[in-house]
C-alpha cells in the first residue's frame, strides 16, 4: 500500500492542484440534528447532509476531481453512467476531500468547507467493480500539515479485499483511535498495483452501517432562505443587478483587456498578475443589511494555485490604503457558483486597516478574478450581494428535491433559532406547490417582487409557511426528506427574519 506523502509536499500539492453547480455556502460550524425529527433508517450520510450532494459518482463534483486527476496515478479517469471509472497506474488514490490551507477561504471540495465530525460519521461504504482482486484502504488527515492516518482492522490488517467483480465493502473508521476530531482530508486507495480497471458506483460516509446501501439517497437542497433569496444590493439600490448584461455593472477595470458583455457574461483577459475591477455602487454599502456574497465565474485553463488560480475580494470605506483584502479563494476549473457570509470571510492580516465587513461602510467593492501574470481569459456570469429574507404573515420556503430511483420522498419542515447547539424544533405545516426543477442559469420571478429581479432567484418547490402566529425573531429552516429507506436533513444557509 502507499506510504504517506510528506506532509509539506502534500500541503503544497493540494493547493497547486486542488475546488460547484449549486451555490456553495460558506464554511460553518458543525450543525446539530434536532432530536424531534424523522429518524434515518440507515443513518445520516455526510455528503448528502453536509454538502447537499451524495457521492453517487454522477459528476466531477463528487470528488476532488482536479487533485485526483493530477495526483491520483489513475489513467482515463472519467464519470460515465453514474460511475467513476479509471485504470490504476500504480498505487492509485481517489481524493474525496482535500485539506484546506489555513489561509484560504474554503470551498468544495476542500475539507475545510465542511470538516467531517468524526464523532458523528464513521462508516465508509463503497460499491466498486474491479478487474482483479484489489486490496484497498482509506486514509485521512485533520489538516494540510497533519499526519496521514489509515484504517486498520482490529486484527491488524491494513486493507479490505475487493474480489474481482462487484463488491460492497464497509470500513468502520471509528474502530481506529486516530479517527477523532475534525477531518479535512479523505482518500480512498482502490488498488496498489498498475493496470487494474475499476468502477466506483457510490461512496457513503454515514453515522451507521447502511443495511440497504444500494438505495439512492434523496438529493435535497433549500434554495430559500439562502444566500440568493434576500434583497440584492445592486437590484435594490441601483435598479440594475450585477448580472453582467452591460458595462453599467462595473465602474472601473485595471490590468484587463478585451472586455466585452455578451449574453449576460462579462469576458476579459488580464494584462498582468493583478487584474481587478470595481463593481458599480450607489454610495456606501450598508454592511448590516447586505452581507452575503454569491458569484458565478470561470477562469480558462487548468488549475494552478502556485501561479494564480486564486481570487479575492477587497473593499474600503475611505481610501485604498485602508482597504480590507480577503485571503485566497481557490478557483477551480469551469464555471462554479460560490457563496460566502462576508462577516465570516477570512482577511489578510498584513494591512494596517483590515476592517471587518460588519464594521465597514464600503465605498469601493473590488473583485480580483485571478492572479496569473500570463494571459488567462475569464468570464463572470453574475455577482450578488444580498441580505436576510424577511416575513410577516407568511414565507415561501423554496427547495429542490430528487431521487434517482424515481421515488417521491416526503418532507417535514421545522424552524429553529440556530443551526448549531441544542435546539427544540418547531414543526411547520405548509401548503406545498411542486414546480419543475430549474437549471443553474438565470430563473426570474415576476417583477412584482421588487424593482428588478436579481441575477438568479430561488428555484424548486414551494412550502408556504404561515408565520402570522410565529413570535418575531430570527429563525433557520430545517427540512428532512425521507424516501422510506434514507432520510436527509438540511438547514437553510441563512435565516428568515420574522417581524409583525
Amino acid at each position: 500500500m502507499r506510504l504517506p506523502t510528506s506532509h509539506r509536499n502534500l500541503a503544497i500539492a493540494a493547493l497547486a492542484a486542488m475546488v460547484l453547480v449549486l451555490p456553495q455556502a460558506a464554511a460553518q460550524a458543525q450543525q446539530e440534528t434536532p432530536s424531534a425529527t424523522i429518524s434515518a433508517n440507515q443513518g445520516q450520510d455526510y455528503a448528502a447532509t453536509e454538502l447537499g450532494n451524495p457521492w453517487d459518482m454522477d459528476s466531477t463534483l463528487d470528488i476532488a476531481y482536479e487533485y485526483t486527476r493530477d495526483n491520483g496515478q489513475i489513467s482515463n479517469l472519467r464519470f460515465e453512467n453514474g460511475k467513476l471509472k479509471g485504470t490504476t497506474g500504480g498505487d492509485a488514490r481517489v481524493t474525496l476531500l482535500v485539506p484546506s490551507h489555513n489561509n484560504v477561504n474554503p470551498v468544495r471540495p476542500e475539507g475545510g468547507y465542511r470538516p467531517i465530525d468524526t464523532s458523528k460519521y464513521r462508516y465508509l461504504t463503497i460499491k466498486m467493480n474491479v478487474s482483479a482482486t484489489s486490496y484497498a484502504n482509506v486514509y485521512w488527515q485533520i489538516g494540510t500539515n497533519a499526519e496521514f492516518n489509515g484504517w486498520v482492522e482490529t486484527s491488524g490488517q491494513g486493507f479490505k479485499t475487493f474480489n474481482a467483480g462487484t463488491s460492497v465493502i464497509t470500513f468502520d473508521l471509528g474502530a481506529s483511535s486516530k479517527w477523532t476530531g475534525s477531518v479535512q482530508g479523505l482518500y480512498f486507495d482502490p488498488h496498489a498495483s498498475a493496470g487494474v480497471a475499476f468502477e466506483i458506483d457510490y461512496i457513503r460516509l454515514s453515522t451507521q452501517a447502511p443495511s440497504a446501501p444500494d438505495n439512492n439517497i434523496p438529493v435535497f437542497n433549500i434554495t430559500a432562505p439562502s444566500y440568493i433569496s434576500g434583497p440584492d444590493y445592486a437590484a435594490t439600490e441601483l435598479g440594475n443587478p450585477w448580472d453582467m448584461n452591460d458595462s453599467a455593472d462595473v465602474s472601473f477595470f485595471d490590468n484587463i483587456t478585451n472586455v466585452s458583455f455578451n449574453n449576460g457574461v462579462l469576458s476579459g483577459t488580464n494584462t498582468s498578475g493583478d487584474p481587478h475591477m470595481h463593481l458599480h455602487l450607489a454610495g456606501p454599502i450598508n454592511p448590516s443589511k447586505y452581507k452575503y456574497l454569491t458569484y458565478r465565474f470561470s477562469v480558462s485553463g487548468n488549475i494552478d494555485t502556485v501561479n494564480g488560480s486564486v481570487a479575492r475580494f477587497i473593499w474600503w470605506s475611505d481610501i485604498p490604503e485602508h482597504s480590507t483584502t480577503s485571503t485566497d479563494i481557490v478557483v477551480y476549473e469551469g464555471y462554479h457558483t460560490v457563496s460566502f457570509d462576508l462577516r465570516a470571510l477570512k482577511t489578510e492580516s498584513t494591512n494596517g486597516s483590515n476592517i471587518a465587513w460588519s464594521q465597514s461602510n464600503p465605498v469601493v467593492f473590488r473583485f480580483d478574478p485571478h492572479e496569473f501574470s500570463s494571459a488567462r481569459p475569464f468570464g463572470i456570469d453574475y455577482i450578488m450581494l444580498t441580505g436576510d429574507s424577511t416575513a410577516n404573515a407568511s414565507y415561501d420556503i423554496r427547495y429542490t428535491l430528487s431521487d434517482a430511483d424515481g421515488s417521491t420522498p416526503q418532507v417535514q419542515w421545522y424552524y429553529v433559532a440556530s443551526p448549531v447547539g441544542s435546539n427544540q424544533p418547531n414543526a411547520i405545516t405548509c401548503k406545498t406547490t411542486t414546480v419543475a426543477a430549474a437549471g443553474d442559469n438565470k430563473v426570474y420571478l415576476p417583477l412584482a417582487i421588487g424593482k428588478v429581479p436579481a441575477p438568479v432567484t430561488p428555484s424548486g418547490n414551494t412550502c408556504t409557511w404561515n408565520t402570522s402566529g410565529v413570535a418575531a425573531g430570527t429563525y433557520y429552516i430545517y427540512g428532512v426528506a425521507n424516501d422510506g429507506t434514507d432520510s436527509v436533513g438540511r438547514y437553510s444557509a441563512t435565516p428568515v427574519l420574522v417581524s409583525h
